[in-house]
């Protein structure tokens, strides 16, 4: 094979696990009875033989060579040569987890170098000076580089991940055109140099020996959870997007937060005690088991953001020392705002034993709700927000709803047509008190109960679905969770709120918005159907 240009020996793809080819490879052996040099020539460009057993690479001219990737190979040196090698077309090395490697041969001719992944090369205590003359490269992954302790000064790199590489005692200066940077779990370093302007997204999750911060440029992500010695935080850049300090138990303040902010996670923060002001751009904030958080000043109402598109997510579980105007006014109004205003689907949970007032349907128990359809109700983009009050201890829970239709036959007789799913999973914390939960924009793809789809209303209503739900005029809502594995939940209240003028509102008159319905147990459904997507 004198003119071979891609050899490819490979298991899995690029984001391959840890030891995936090592727990693979007694069943990947290979049989070279006549050695390498049937598969090696000149010509090769593409060059890739996951978990290689050699010490050392067959002797061809890798001046051709565009791409080299040997993971969990057996490797100690690429090349035996002394001289560098001509690599001018040499644009990415991957020598991911190969352990035995002890030093990287002379690339400084390879000047189009743009990615090298060392992954997991535990063996490499330093890198060659000759990096800081690789003008091209871009990415430089030296994540699981357990003893790596020299060679990181001036490279000229955009992303370099140096995620637990636990040897790290400093960092040296940081290069100025760096934009990406993960230090996560490199559990020596106290302090950071000062960071380039060019940095956008800093992980250092998990530094535990982590004191303090400098000022932070111009961010957009910036994750610093479990970074228990950090006490304080400098100011925050106003770009910022997404800020994670969860578990960073010696944090006692935040500062402002900046009015672009998208995601926050605080979570178990126990020494938290205030926010000032949430932003109005907020989306996301998990706030579980912040057990001294007592105020929230000011919340303001959400604004469009078109950079940033994850799913509204507000959780305040087990922050069950939150005063009453920020349960009732800051974070009620927030969730008022948001569900009658957005289009998207969203969760809130928070401390809590009642269902809002604005809720138009309501029931003080388990027992159903019965609301009045329009017509021609099955075409139309219903909303709804639902909303719950609930304990529950230790284990993933689902909650389900259930929807029963009811319309008459031709000579009158009643009919129950049955629809519905799990529509949230609840993460199992122990609660220590009451919580309310509110759940809005029905999804048909995030599994809740509208618009019911073709093909559902084909297996609830049976070939003739469309004339049988042109007579149904109403519809009963129970949400309950069934108790499986000893599994303790109690759902002590449940309400429905439509978001949309498609649905007629109740006549409130003192007690009589707690509307019960007792006939829509399922031992007197005709049909029962359970969609689990």
């Amino acid at each position: 094979m004198f003119n071979l240009r891609l050899l490819k020996l490979h298991l899995g793809n690029e984001f391959f696990p840890y030891g995936l080819c090592k727990y693979h490879s007694g069943e990947c052996r290979l049989s070279l009875p006549d050695g390498l040099e049937p598969f090696v020539s000149d010509e090769l460009k593409y060059f890739q033989w996951d978990t290689y057993p050699l010490k050392y690479l067959p002797y061809f001219n890798p001046e051709n060579l565009v791409q080299l990737i040997m993971r969990e190979s057996q490797l100690e040196l690429l090349w035996n040569e002394d001289q560098p090698l001509e690599l001018v077309k040499l644009e990415k090395i991957d020598l991911s987890f190969s352990e035995h490697l002890m030093q990287i041969p002379n690339l400084s001719r390879a000047i189009n170098l743009q990615v090298l992944s060392l992954k997991g090369c535990s063996s490499l205590v330093q890198l060659p000076s000759f990096f800081q003359n690789l003008g091209k490269l871009q990415i430089l992954n030296l994540q699981y580089c357990y003893n790596l302790k020299d060679g990181l000064e001036n490279l000229p790199i955009n992303d370099l991940n140096l995620r637990e590489c636990s040897s790290l005692e400093e960092l040296p200066p940081l290069p100025h055109g760096l934009g990406k940077l993960n230090i996560g779990k490199c559990e020596r370093l106290k302090s950071l140099p000062e960071l380039p302007s060019s940095l956008y997204d800093l992980c250092a999750v998990e530094c535990s020996s982590l004191e303090e911060l400098p000022p932070f440029p111009g961010f957009l992500d910036l994750d610093i959870g479990k970074c228990e010695r950090l006490k304080s935080l400098p100011e925050l850049p106003s770009p910022l997007l997404r800020l994670y300090v969860e578990e960073c138990s010696s944090i006692e303040e935040l500062p402002p937060l900046p009015h672009r902010l998208g995601e926050l996670d605080i979570g178990k923060c126990e020494r938290l005690k205030s926010i000032a002001e949430l932003p109005s751009s907020l989306k996301v904030l998990k706030a579980n088991d912040c057990t001294l958080l007592e105020t929230i000043s000011s919340g303001g109402y959400a604004t469009p953001q078109k950079i940033y598109h994850a799913r509204p997510f507000f959780s305040f579980e087990n922050c069950i020392k939150l005063d009453d105007n920020t349960l009732n006014k800051v974070i009620a109004d927030h969730v008022h705002h948001r569900i009658s205003s957005a289009v998207d689907d969203a969760l809130y949970m928070y401390p809590g034993d009642e269902i809002p007032e604005w809720f138009s349907y309501q029931t003080g128990s388990q027992d159903s709700i019965n609301i009045h359809l329009p017509p021609n109700w099955f075409k139309l983009e219903l909303r709804f927000a639902i909303c719950f009050v609930y304990g529950y201890y230790n284990q993933l829970i689902d909650v389900e709803y259930e929807v029963n239709f009811k319309g008459k036959t031709s000579n009158g007789d009643d009919l129950l047509y049955k629809h519905g799913c799990a529509f949230i999973e609840l993460d199992g914390s122990i609660i220590d008190s009451d919580h309310v939960s509110i759940v809005t924009q029905p999804h048909r793809h995030g599994g809740f109960f509208w618009p019911i789809s073709d093909d559902e209303l084909l297996e609830v209503f049976g070939p003739n679905w469309s004339s049988i739900c042109r007579n149904i005029t109403e519809a009963s809502f129970r949400v309950f969770h069934e108790d499986q594995n000893g599994v303790i939940m109690n759902i002590k209240k449940f309400g429905i709120h439509p978001l949309n003028n498609g649905l007629e509102e109740p006549n409130v008159d003192g007690d009589s918005r707690y509307q019960h319905n007792h006939d829509s147990h399922p031992h007197n459904i005709s049909k029962r159907i359970k969609l689990k997507r």
